[in-house]
Formats: structure tokens, C-alpha cells, sequence
């Protein structure tokens, strides 16, 4: 009796899971045809909206590579996050770097594993900070690099920080009071984490620092 009550409980089970699965395969696949539309559209703009569309694509590519990467996973409680910032990283290069030869990127990456709830609010923020790494950062034609970083600190936190040696945060710039919309993303999701965010800025580059 007690076999049989063991068995009905690894087959509903094995069948919730499958479920889940199925649930973030359709997410993904909505979010990858939305990515699409926002690309056949890049296509034919021109002008400022150039850039409006690139950041909406790139953080849709964003949420939508969490879901991809959940479902691939053996457990739907959380995931590689540090798998995740490689691969989101390498796209976000591949979609915003014009000259790849100038810039180059370092990742210095632990496994760390989050769940979903602090997952994409973190992959949201590493979208943004990535993003405005590449587009100003180096906007001046010098070389440069960015570095990610990801791991677990000895009291048990994640820390993310984003880096790079560009030309530095303009001196006037408050990234807490910009209007900016990624800064604002990053407020948001900032404070949603509860994390510490520390930022340094100057003439040698700049770092965002996360910790959580």
C-alpha cells in the first residue's frame, strides 16, 4: 500500500514538473517571437528609435534567456546564474558592439544559483548596466574592455558588478536622480533586491557593484 501511495505521489509529481516545463517553453517561445517582431522592426526604423527598440529587444532577450534556461534545467527551483550571465553577456556583445575589435569582454563567472524571483530582476539590471557599457563607454573611439563579475561572497551574498576602463559616468550624473529609463530600471530592481550598490567613477572607467 504504502509502494503504491509512493508511486502516485513520484508520477504526479514527475507530471507537475512536466507542466512547469511545458509552461516556461511557451513563455520563452512568446518572448523569443516578441524579440523577433522588435527585430523585423529594428530593420525598417531609422533615427532615434533605433536605439528605444535595441533596449526593448534586449530586455525582452534578457527575461526571455531565463526561461529558456529554466526549462533546460533539471530543477525548476532555480538556476545556473552564472551560466546565464555568460550567455546573456555574449548576446548583449553580439547586439550592441559595433566595433568588437576596440572592445573586449572578461567574464570572471562562479555558479551561483538563484530562483526566478531573484533571477530576472538580476538579469534585467546586468541588461542595462552591459548595455550602457557598450553604447557609452567607449563612444570616443578609444579600446577598452568590460569585465563582469559574479559570485558568492565568504558571508553568503551574490555579488554582480559590471566594469569596464571607458571614459567614465559624466561628472554632473546622479545615477539616483537621472531620468534616465535604465537607470530607473536599475533603481527599481535595485531596491526590490534590497541590495547595496556601489559605483565608482572616474577618467580610469567605471564599476557597478551589487550586492544581494
Amino acid at each position: 500500500m504504502i509502494d503504491e501511495e509512493v508511486r502516485e505521489l513520484r508520477q504526479a509529481l514527475f507530471e507537475k514538473t512536466m507542466l512547469l516545463k511545458e509552461v516556461h517553453h511557451r513563455v520563452k517561445n512568446n518572448l523569443q517571437v516578441i524579440c523577433s517582431l522588435l527585430s523585423m522592426q529594428i530593420d525598417h526604423a531609422a533615427g532615434p528609435c533605433v536605439a528605444a527598440l535595441n533596449d526593448a529587444h534586449a530586455r525582452v532577450q534578457a527575461m526571455s534567456l531565463i526561461h529558456e534556461q529554466i526549462y533546460q534545467s533539471e530543477s525548476l527551483a532555480d538556476l545556473d546564474f552564472g551560466e546565464y550571465v555568460e550567455a546573456l553577456s555574449h548576446r548583449l556583445f553580439a547586439t550592441y558592439c559595433v566595433y568588437p575589435a576596440r572592445i573586449g569582454i572578461e567574464l570572471n563567472v562562479e555558479t551561483v544559483r538563484l530562483d526566478m524571483q531573484r533571477a530576472i530582476p538580476c538579469g534585467l539590471i546586468l541588461s542595462e548596466l552591459f548595455s550602457n557599457a557598450l553604447k557609452y563607454a567607449f563612444a570616443d573611439g578609444r579600446t577598452g574592455l568590460i569585465r563582469v563579475i559574479l559570485r558568492r561572497t565568504p558571508a553568503g551574498r551574490m555579488e554582480l558588478a559590471v566594469e569596464d576602463n571607458g571614459c567614465g559616468l559624466p561628472s554632473d550624473l546622479d545615477w539616483q536622480t537621472t531620468p534616465s529609463l535604465g537607470m530607473q530600471v536599475v533603481r527599481t530592481l535595485s531596491r526590490q533586491l534590497r541590495a547595496e550598490v556601489s559605483i565608482r567613477s572616474g577618467p580610469e572607467g567605471t564599476s557597478f557593484r551589487f550586492m544581494a
